[in-house]
Order: structure tokens, then C-alpha cells, then sequence
């Protein structure tokens, strides 16, 4: 395989032999500009692996609320309790918008202070006995 960027022919070897990469071969990988030969690289592992076929996984992101005592200097999400546009949803409210092909959920959203623990725990077990796989 040849590459526009040279840095990734030995990088292509040791995946060709099966070497387990290194950290400083994954930031050349990661730095690189040669996306087109980092993508023959990815495409010619995923052939070896898995010929043809390709999976995904059907999921679903949940924001399970977007109040939040945390004032996190990247987020553009989170709003004080009772702000405009504030809410949290139950365990019910998110059983509701999650259908039975889903095969993974991503429960992402604020920190509410008033949230005990034993509230995420029952919205994790609340999905878990509606989509047990």
C-alpha cells in the first residue's frame, strides 16, 4: 500500500503483521493529513475482519433533563432550575420515546442538585427491564 504521508508505510506494516500499535503511532495516525491513505488503512482492516458484511447498532440519545448546578464553561445545554425551557423528564417520559429496535441508549443531560442517586438508578433500571437485551 502506498501512502502520500511516509509516516504511516511502517505503521501499515505493523498492522499487516498483526503488532499491536503504539501510542505514538496512533498520533500519527490521528495527526495525519493523509486522510485518503488513513482510509484505506481503516478499509483494508475492516476487510480482514469482517469481509463484506457491516454492522451497526441502532440507539437512541436520551437528554434526561438539562438543569444543572454545574456552570461548565463548554456547555451551551444546561439551565438553572426553573429557568425558561428547563425540564426533567421521569423514567416514564423517556420509556415513551424509546421504541423496541433500539438496542443501545445514551443518557446524556445535567446535574440536577435536588436529583438523589436512587433516581438515575431507577431511569437505568426502568430501560434496562423495557429493552433487556
Amino acid at each position: 500500500m502506498q501512502f502520500r504521508d511516509k509516516t504511516l508505510a511502517p505503521i501499515w506494516d505493523k498492522v499487516e503483521r498483526g503488532e499491536r500499535l503504539t501510542l505514538d503511532d496512533g498520533l500519527t495516525l490521528y495527526r495525519t493529513q493523509d486522510i485518503i491513505g488513513l482510509g484505506r488503512m481503516a478499509h483494508a482492516v475492516q476487510r480482514r475482519w469482517s469481509g463484506d458484511a457491516v454492522y451497526f447498532v441502532l440507539n437512541q440519545k436520551i437528554e434526561h433533563t438539562n438543569v444543572c448546578v454545574l456552570s461548565c464553561k463548554f456547555c451551551d445545554f444546561a439551565v438553572k432550575k426553573g429557568a425558561p425551557g428547563a425540564y426533567e423528564m421521569t423514567s416514564q417520559d423517556i420509556l415513551a420515546r424509546l421504541t423496541p429496535e433500539i438496542k443501545e441508549v445514551h443518557i446524556t443531560g445535567g446535574m440536577p442538585a435536588d436529583w438523589p442517586w436512587e433516581r438515575y438508578l431507577d431511569i437505568v433500571q426502568t430501560i434496562h427491564r423495557h429493552l433487556p437485551d
